[in-house]
């Protein structure tokens, strides 16, 4: 049924607002989030672009102290964490890689902050396990939170990360919301994908997910249907999509979206109250 999905709606309408005022919203912090990173990173132009990898061990090593770590991979390029019971993951690029790289190696490996800041990563994380597979510690925490991806933040698929930040994928989940939209359809699984710019400080573009339970006669367990809308930061065009076939149930969206809200949009700003609160720390580096 998947193969489907289709462009139902591309206008602007009072009964889409609630879903447009939330992703304008994202948008509009992340953006600024990106923008105070861009700045960073011109605190170090005179050293050739090293900005972006000292933000992002400072924000790793500020996640250190401020949550709790589960687990880091043996290349330390992707680590997970419980931020006041919510699920943090995050894939970095190869910092094996990206220090051997003929280009960039060597400016870092000059680089007295991204050496230190890295050195500490690693004794911070030296005792955590070593794996790509979750701890029976992460299975109990993300069984009590949502079964898909709640806030996601990534670069272009296939792509090296966007300049400013060395993060490939960010995952961030939160515990499970669910409404009743009426007596008979439920609205569930509330999502924020983020898709950030390789080369510039904005977001290209952020869509908002959910299920639609529909009770259908004989039909057990209940028919879910996706709901997305996606907001295109340049065009600023608005698209909403269903199944073909469901989109009589557009409706049940724009509803369930004024109900879950605020709730997500909560959520949210607890994220980027934990990306934000890596500047103190990142700073220190730059007026050292």
């Amino acid at each position: 049924m998947g193969r489907f999905l289709i462009v139902a709606v591309e206008q602007y309408s009072m009964s889409l607002s609630c879903v447009e005022d939330l992703l304008r919203e994202v948008v509009n912090k992340t953006n600024e989030f990106l923008t105070r990173v861009d700045r960073f990173e011109r605190g170090f132009q005179a050293e050739e672009k090293v900005g972006r990898y000292i933000f992002t061990l400072a924000l790793l090593n500020y996640l250190l102290n401020r949550c709790k770590p589960f687990r880091v991979t043996r290349e330390l390029d992707l680590i997970s964490f419980n931020c006041d019971g919510r699920y943090l993951l995050i894939q970095t690029d190869s910092w094996e890689s990206s220090w051997s790289d003929p280009e960039v190696g060597s400016k870092i490996r000059r680089n007295i902050f991204a050496n230190t800041l890295f050195e500490y990563y690693m004794q911070a994380t030296g005792k955590l396990p070593k794996s790509y597979g979750w701890t029976d510690e992460e299975k109990k925490i993300l069984d009590q939170l949502s079964r898909i991806n709640n806030i996601i933040i990534q670069g272009e698929i296939h792509t090296r990360p966007t300049e400013l930040l060395y993060i490939l994928d960010l995952i961030y989940k939160i515990m499970p919301i669910e409404v009743s939209v009426d007596n008979t359809h439920k609205f569930k699984d509330p999502t924020i994908s983020i898709s950030m710019n390789n080369s510039k400080p904005k977001v290209d573009d952020v869509t908002f997910m959910a299920d639609i339970t529909i009770p259908e006669a004989n039909r057990t367990p209940p028919l879910e249907i996706p709901y997305h809308v996606t907001f295109y930061s340049s065009s600023e065009e608005i698209r909403e999509t269903t199944y073909s076939g469901y989109e009589k149930y557009l409706w049940v969206g724009r509803k369930g979206a004024c109900l879950v809200k605020d709730r997500l949009l909560d959520e949210f700003n607890k994220l980027m109250d934990l990306l934000n609160g890596a500047f103190t720390f990142a700073l220190t580096y730059l007026l050292y």
